[in-house]
């Protein structure tokens, strides 16, 4: 969450894609970073936890948890951020993500 953070709120203005242009390449790395998040915060929870509350549970409330989070970053970038902005299709495919990986471990959990 802390890499997340850095690479939602840095000043990134001299990085160049290249040669390949993919069209809407970040809302992919917006969708993989919270889908990725989703499922090792659900391990995590899972793992600290003293009663060890069941996977899917755990990785339910992680999805809560980076839903909520993508939004709080989407609007710091809107408000503390003078190169970057707030997007309502970042969010979007922060949510789809983070919806992805909970669905996941709800698929490899029920096998």
């Amino acid at each position: 969450m802390v890499l997340i953070s850095y690479l939602s709120l840095a000043s990134i203005s001299d990085v160049t894609t290249g040669v390949v242009d993919i069209p809407n390449l970040d809302k992919i790395v917006h969708f993989t970073f919270y889908f990725v998040a989703t499922i090792l915060g659900g391990f995590f929870l899972n793992e600290i936890s003293k009663k060890k509350i069941v996977l899917l549970k755990a990785t339910f409330i992680m999805m809560f948890v980076a839903i909520v989070y993508g939004m709080i970053i989407e609007v710091l970038q809107y408000s503390l951020t003078t190169n970057r902005h707030g997007d309502v299709l970042d969010f979007l495919a922060n949510g789809m993500g983070a919806i992805s990986g909970w669905f996941t471990v709800r698929y490899l959990t029920f096998k």
